[in-house]
């Protein structure tokens, strides 16, 4: 206590509810981040500090009341879990993050048994006859931390309960179900039971002979609750759960329309964090009901599929893809690669073995960074190019296609692999599903003078990646404006109204900055512009009235990324959602010394020959010389 300096009840009091308070904010923030490239253990290192620090003030044994304690103990058995659950799809990524998980799960559970003894010492005297669901959380929360430390991982993002262990495992879950039934008329303002319910069903899936009649049970009571409640983790996780058990394809099929609706209908605005949790929560199983409908021999359930590797996207955006054309959808599960070609009513799908080596050091290279940014990704993507040769030989079958690659597929630089000599995107109209919504999300604060012309170009520029003046000569026999910001700069930042600026009367935008990414979710990814705190974030750029802009490049980097054309891709498909028609996106390093003003005068030369067409005039670029030009990725209305 000393270290705190409180020595009266009620100030120890209030530093314990701050304590509370601001645990529960991390955790809600951790449950929304979404893991992918880039350091996907970067939101567990977050979250464990502040654990650490609920610890480390849980031990001082303040002299609090009753009631704050338990909140406090309960919304730390909450964030212990909430660390838990963040590994669930990071295994297998890469050894050394296996082994920090591993070690980190034990501490949690750890922990959480201590915070649990202390409940139960406490309810004798504290917990009250209609708070006994209060202490059924805890037991369910601390069983499931302890399930986690069981687990043998089976595959990338996949782990499951050995055999050996079940018997010990199921019958502590069939007594916690044995109580949770005992308890189904209790009071329960806070839905707790839809919650252990969500848990102790999941406890009996992480083994194959995890069945239960009376899980099945509860599991139908507490969907019937949650009718009534607001869309949120515990009913999607829920509705999820009864997807997995479901018997036949007509069942799969309602139950996965349920899922798709309730999103839909969600009061979140799109490109909101609360979407992305959504999506951290539960797109593990979405990912693998869409393999298991695709699958079926039942075209409706191929339909549905699709449905559902379209929503995944819709979550965030509001897209529009015209029916004429066709769209793949692609997914990496259980060593599968799925690919869904939807194609106005039709579904066709293909299934190709792949081999998970070349995945899993495409994983790693987000754990561990290259030192260098071009040869050891190139490298991997040469080996990619091999082992998916089956699905870009379906994608290629197609002049015109939009790609939609979900979950761990869209780390993969599709349109950079090769086929048959070739990158997938040279001579053809291949692009990703464009994600613009039909309306945008926000009003925007800045109107379009219809009044005045439109022509010429804007560089916008982050001064920190070191240009070569080549990069503003390229444009010098045509009117541009040049922007330059620094991403190491308080002064010189990057805001949205400077970008709207920058851009007023112009038809074209060259933008080079750095951006951290997240293709799905524009709430999380953005612009560095000052300090690391300091960004324009996507969704701010999807936000802009950029509908004057008739085409973009987007030139964008961020170390450590597998995927090196993500960046810009996300930039790319927020100026689309800002209205711009064309967008095309590609590495940073086009910008160096040798190949930058050469892309730029090419770039030009394709403009001023047809000032309509940047899609037609980047293939042009690359069938000229495919070999100094990177690849791109190409995002058109």
């Amino acid at each position: 206590m000393s270290s705190y300096g409180f020595g009266g009840a009620n100030n120890a009091n209030r530093v314990v509810r701050d304590a509370t308070r601001e645990l529960a904010e991390r955790t809600a923030a951790a449950s929304r981040r979404r893991q992918g490239a880039g350091r996907p253990d970067a939101v567990l290192d977050e979250l464990s500090v502040a654990l650490v620090r609920a610890v480390e003030l849980d031990s001082q044994a303040l002299p609090v009341d009753p009631r704050v304690r338990v909140n406090f103990l309960r919304q730390l058995l909450r964030g212990l879990h909430q660390w838990v659950e963040l590994t669930r799809p990071m295994v297998g990524i890469d050894r050394s993050l296996d082994l920090i998980i591993e070690r980190g799960r034990r501490q949690r559970h750890e922990a959480a048994v201590a915070a649990n003894v202390q409940v139960h010492k406490m309810a004798l005297r504290t917990i009250r006859p209609e708070d006994r669901l209060l202490l059924l959380e805890f037991d369910a929360l601390t069983f499931d931390c302890d399930v986690a430390t069981l687990l043998k991982r089976t595959g990338l993002g996949q782990e499951e309960l050995p055999r050996a262990r079940w018997r010990k495992v199921r019958n502590k879950a069939d007594m916690l179900l044995a109580k949770l039934d005992a308890l189904s008329d209790s009071p329960d303002p806070e839905n707790l039971f839809a919650a252990v319910t969500g848990l102790l069903v999941r406890i009996y899936h992480r083994s194959d002979g995890g069945r239960s009649r009376r899980a099945r049970r509860l599991l139908d009571a507490a969907l019937a609750r949650c009718k009534e409640q607001p869309v949120g983790n515990v009913h999607l996780g829920l509705l999820m759960l009864r997807l997995r058990e479901c018997e036949t394809v007509s069942e799969e099929i309602e139950f996965a329309s349920r899922i798709t609706l309730l999103l839909r209908d969600s009061p979140a605005p799109v490109f909101s964090p609360e979407r992305a949790g959504y999506m951290t929560y539960i797109a593990d199983e979405i990912t693998h009901a869409i393999a298991r409908l695709a699958f079926s021999d039942d075209p409706a359930a191929h339909r549905c599929a699709a449905g559902l590797a379209r929503d995944m996207s819709n979550w965030f955006t509001i897209p529009s893809v015209e029916d004429r054309i066709p769209v793949a959808h692609i997914l990496i599960a259980d060593s599968h690669a799925i690919v869904l070609i939807e194609h106005a009513d039709d579904v066709l799908v293909h299934v190709f073995p792949v081999a998970i080596e070349p995945l899993m050091a495409l994983a790693g290279l987000s754990i561990h960074p290259p030192v260098d940014e071009i040869d050891q990704p190139r490298e991997n993507r040469q080996r990619l190019s091999a082992e998916l040769r089956s699905v870009l030989g379906v994608i290629a079958e197609y002049d015109t296609i939009r790609l939609n690659p979900l979950r761990f597929a869209a780390w993969i630089p599709w349109t950079a692999l090769k086929f048959n000599q070739r990158t997938l995107a040279e001579g053809r109209d291949i692009a990703w599903m464009n994600p613009f919504p039909q309306l945008v999300a926000a009003p925007s604060n800045y109107t379009v003078d219809d009044e005045q012309p439109i022509g010429g170009t804007a560089l916008v520029m982050d001064d920190s990646l070191g240009l070569h003046d080549g990069t503003v000569r390229a444009f010098k026999n045509a009117p541009n404006s040049v922007t330059v910001f620094s991403s190491d700069d308080r002064v010189s930042r990057l805001t949205p109204e400077v970008l709207q600026r920058a851009c007023r009367g112009k038809a074209g935008l060259v933008f080079f900055c750095h951006a951290s990414s997240d293709l799905h979710d524009y709430s999380l990814a953005g612009i560095p512009t000052g300090t690391e705190s300091s960004r324009l974030t996507l969704r701010e750029v999807a936000e802009l009235d950029l509908r004057h802009v008739r085409w973009a490049a987007v030139i964008a980097c961020e170390s450590g990324r597998p995927n090196s054309f993500l960046p810009a891709t996300s930039v790319a498909h927020a100026l689309a959602c800002a209205g711009v028609d064309v967008v095309v996106g590609t590495l940073w390093e086009i910008g160096a010394r040798t190949t930058g003003p050469k892309f730029l005068k090419a770039l030009r030369r394709e403009l001023d020959r047809r000032p309509d067409d940047l899609a037609g005039g980047f293939r042009s670029i690359q069938r000229d010389d495919p070999t100094a030009m990177m690849a791109f990725s190409l995002i058109a209305r």
